[in-house]
């Protein structure tokens, strides 16, 4: 599994326009037993937990846009 995060839609256009993504795209491909999935979540809220040591989710501290 591979997880990234971009602030807006823009940027995620731009990443995969780069040259490195285009690259690693070129590489992986041959080596996939069948074609990625890739799914795109929006999120319009964080919520990050006060004591990070084990996260505790009821816990929880500041909010932050996602």
């Amino acid at each position: 599994m591979l997880l990234c995060s971009w602030n807006t839609e823009t940027a995620v256009r731009e990443h995969y326009d780069t040259s490195h993504y285009r690259r690693y795209r070129g590489q992986v491909e041959p080596l996939l037993a069948r074609p990625s999935d890739v799914v795109v979540h929006h999120i319009s809220r964080a919520v990050h937990a006060l004591d990070t040591n084990p996260p505790d989710p009821g816990c929880s501290g500041k909010a932050g846009r996602g």
